[in-house]
């Protein structure tokens, strides 16, 4: 059986413009080396008649070696 860890995002930065939302979050709880800053993901949302219509992301989350 695997294990479950908790894994947290803590919102960091968030900015709206036109129908354009920005996210900036932070992930704390997965295993980062020594001195390396903890993961990022960013996600930018397209708003069209009120719901999402489009998302782009990026982010430094890696996944553990199998």
């Amino acid at each position: 059986m695997g294990s479950t860890q908790a894994i947290d995002q803590k919102d960091k930065h968030h900015s709206a413009e036109g129908n354009k939302v920005a996210l900036r979050v932070t992930v704390h709880g997965v295993p980062t080396p020594p001195g390396e800053p903890l993961p990022l993901i960013l996600e930018i949302f397209r708003i069209e008649n009120g719901r999402v219509a489009e998302i782009w992301g990026a982010g430094t989350l890696r996944r553990p070696d199998a």
